[in-house]
Protein backbone atom coordinates (compact mmCIF):
# COMPACT_ATOMS: atom_id res chain seq x y z
CA UNK A 1 0.00 0.00 0.00
CA UNK A 2 2.72 2.66 1.11
CA UNK A 3 4.70 1.66 -2.70
CA UNK A 4 0.69 2.51 -4.34
CA UNK A 5 0.53 5.78 -2.28
CA UNK A 6 4.38 7.02 -3.53
CA UNK A 7 3.34 5.98 -7.00
CA UNK A 8 0.39 8.04 -6.94
CA UNK A 9 2.49 11.27 -5.49
CA UNK A 10 5.18 10.61 -8.31
CA UNK A 11 2.23 10.56 -10.92
CA UNK A 12 0.18 13.53 -9.49
CA UNK A 13 3.12 15.48 -8.98
CA UNK A 14 4.37 14.73 -12.79
CA UNK A 15 0.57 15.71 -13.57
CA UNK A 16 1.08 19.02 -11.94
CA UNK A 17 4.40 19.92 -13.54
CA UNK A 18 2.93 19.34 -16.97
CA UNK A 19 -0.48 21.39 -16.38
CA UNK A 20 1.86 24.35 -14.45
CA UNK A 21 3.95 24.09 -17.80
CA UNK A 22 1.22 24.28 -20.14
CA UNK A 23 -0.38 27.30 -18.06
CA UNK A 24 2.89 28.76 -18.10
CA UNK A 25 3.29 28.58 -21.65
CA UNK A 26 -0.81 29.99 -21.64
CA UNK A 27 0.43 32.83 -19.66
CA UNK A 28 3.47 33.62 -21.67
CA UNK A 29 1.27 33.62 -24.85
CA UNK A 30 -1.47 35.73 -23.88
CA UNK A 31 1.33 38.78 -22.58
CA UNK A 32 2.64 38.50 -26.20
CA UNK A 33 -0.53 39.13 -27.32
CA UNK A 34 -1.06 42.04 -25.06
CA UNK A 35 2.03 43.59 -25.90
CA UNK A 36 1.67 43.48 -29.49
CA UNK A 37 -1.89 44.52 -29.88
CA UNK A 38 -1.65 47.18 -27.63
CA UNK A 39 -0.14 49.48 -29.77
CA UNK A 40 -2.89 48.76 -32.41
CA UNK A 41 -5.88 49.47 -29.88
CA UNK A 42 -4.31 52.55 -28.03
CA UNK A 43 -3.84 53.85 -31.29
CA UNK A 44 -7.26 53.13 -32.61
CA UNK A 45 -9.35 55.80 -30.38
CA UNK A 46 -12.12 53.12 -30.42
CA UNK A 47 -13.21 53.42 -26.65
CA UNK A 48 -15.07 50.02 -26.91
CA UNK A 49 -11.78 48.03 -27.79
CA UNK A 50 -9.50 50.18 -25.27
CA UNK A 51 -12.25 49.24 -22.30
CA UNK A 52 -11.91 45.19 -23.49
CA UNK A 53 -7.87 45.52 -23.80
CA UNK A 54 -8.15 47.15 -20.29
CA UNK A 55 -9.94 44.42 -18.90
CA UNK A 56 -7.89 41.97 -20.96
CA UNK A 57 -4.75 43.54 -18.34
CA UNK A 58 -6.91 42.99 -15.63
CA UNK A 59 -7.57 39.82 -16.30
CA UNK A 60 -4.43 38.68 -17.14
CA UNK A 61 -2.99 39.87 -13.85
CA UNK A 62 -5.49 38.38 -12.01
CA UNK A 63 -4.12 35.11 -14.29
CA UNK A 64 -0.56 35.71 -13.21
CA UNK A 65 -1.58 35.91 -9.33
CA UNK A 66 -3.21 32.74 -9.34
CA UNK A 67 -0.22 30.91 -11.05
CA UNK A 68 1.65 32.08 -8.69
CA UNK A 69 -0.57 31.18 -5.82
CA UNK A 70 -0.15 27.37 -7.34
CA UNK A 71 -3.78 27.72 -8.51
CA UNK A 72 -3.12 26.31 -12.61
CA UNK A 73 -6.67 25.84 -13.24
CA UNK A 74 -7.60 29.22 -12.15
CA UNK A 75 -4.98 31.00 -14.02
CA UNK A 76 -5.42 29.19 -16.81
CA UNK A 77 -9.66 30.08 -17.14
CA UNK A 78 -8.39 33.65 -16.77
CA UNK A 79 -5.35 33.66 -19.30
CA UNK A 80 -8.09 32.61 -21.50
CA UNK A 81 -10.26 35.18 -21.07
CA UNK A 82 -7.62 37.65 -20.98
CA UNK A 83 -6.69 36.40 -24.52
CA UNK A 84 -10.22 36.39 -25.81
CA UNK A 85 -10.76 40.12 -24.86
CA UNK A 86 -7.90 41.19 -26.60
CA UNK A 87 -9.23 39.25 -29.98
CA UNK A 88 -12.69 41.05 -29.49
CA UNK A 89 -10.92 44.27 -28.99
CA UNK A 90 -9.26 43.87 -32.34
CA UNK A 91 -12.23 42.70 -34.36
CA UNK A 92 -13.55 46.73 -33.65
CA UNK A 93 -10.32 48.13 -34.77
CA UNK A 94 -9.26 49.01 -38.37
CA UNK A 95 -5.68 48.21 -38.94
CA UNK A 96 -3.81 49.77 -41.30
CA UNK A 97 -3.26 47.47 -44.61
CA UNK A 98 0.73 48.29 -44.07
CA UNK A 99 0.86 46.78 -40.74
CA UNK A 100 -0.30 43.56 -41.83
CA UNK A 101 1.26 43.59 -44.96
CA UNK A 102 4.40 43.85 -42.90
CA UNK A 103 3.14 41.56 -40.18
CA UNK A 104 2.74 38.95 -43.20
CA UNK A 105 6.60 39.76 -44.28
CA UNK A 106 7.98 39.30 -41.06
CA UNK A 107 6.61 35.63 -40.52
CA UNK A 108 7.67 34.78 -43.92
CA UNK A 109 10.89 35.79 -43.14
CA UNK A 110 11.07 34.13 -39.67
CA UNK A 111 9.52 30.74 -41.11
CA UNK A 112 12.48 31.05 -44.14
CA UNK A 113 15.17 31.41 -41.13
CA UNK A 114 13.21 28.27 -39.29
CA UNK A 115 12.75 26.20 -41.99
CA UNK A 116 15.77 23.61 -42.25
CA UNK A 117 15.23 23.56 -38.07
CA UNK A 118 11.75 22.43 -38.12
CA UNK A 119 12.43 20.13 -41.36
CA UNK A 120 14.71 18.29 -39.77
CA UNK A 121 12.36 17.29 -37.02
CA UNK A 122 10.76 13.90 -36.59
CA UNK A 123 8.72 15.12 -33.93
CA UNK A 124 4.84 14.06 -35.61
CA UNK A 125 3.14 17.08 -33.15
CA UNK A 126 6.08 19.51 -34.29
CA UNK A 127 5.81 18.59 -38.25
CA UNK A 128 1.82 18.80 -38.05
CA UNK A 129 2.01 22.46 -36.30
CA UNK A 130 4.86 23.33 -39.26
CA UNK A 131 2.39 22.18 -41.84
CA UNK A 132 -0.22 24.31 -40.35
CA UNK A 133 1.91 27.33 -39.95
CA UNK A 134 3.04 27.06 -43.47
CA UNK A 135 -0.89 26.45 -44.76
CA UNK A 136 -1.75 30.16 -42.70
CA UNK A 137 1.24 31.92 -44.24
CA UNK A 138 0.36 30.76 -47.53
CA UNK A 139 -3.76 31.77 -47.40
CA UNK A 140 -2.15 35.07 -45.67
CA UNK A 141 0.38 36.17 -48.75
CA UNK A 142 -2.35 37.02 -51.39
CA UNK A 143 -3.10 39.53 -48.96
CA UNK A 144 0.21 41.49 -49.47
CA UNK A 145 -1.31 42.49 -52.95
CA UNK A 146 -2.30 46.05 -53.12
CA UNK A 147 -6.06 44.83 -54.53
CA UNK A 148 -6.85 43.46 -51.73
CA UNK A 149 -5.32 45.24 -49.01
CA UNK A 150 -7.70 47.26 -47.02
CA UNK A 151 -10.75 45.60 -47.63
CA UNK A 152 -11.76 43.54 -44.12
CA UNK A 153 -13.95 41.35 -46.42
CA UNK A 154 -11.65 40.49 -48.48
CA UNK A 155 -8.65 39.84 -46.10
CA UNK A 156 -11.35 37.31 -44.16
CA UNK A 157 -11.36 35.12 -47.06
CA UNK A 158 -8.37 33.49 -47.68
CA UNK A 159 -8.96 32.40 -43.44
CA UNK A 160 -12.47 30.86 -44.09
CA UNK A 161 -10.72 28.73 -47.26
CA UNK A 162 -8.43 27.52 -44.64
CA UNK A 163 -11.08 26.47 -42.43
CA UNK A 164 -11.55 22.23 -42.04
CA UNK A 165 -14.87 21.37 -43.76
CA UNK A 166 -17.34 18.77 -42.22
CA UNK A 167 -16.75 15.35 -43.31
CA UNK A 168 -20.34 14.22 -45.23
Amino acid sequence: MKRFTVLLLILTGAVLAVTNDKVLAELQRTDELINRAAPLIEHSGNERAIALLSEARQLQQAAWTQYNNRQPRRAGALTASARQRVKDALLLIEIPPERVRDEIKRTADFMNEVAPLMNRSTEPCVQELWRMAQNELASAEPNLRPDTLGSRSSSRKPRAATRRRPST
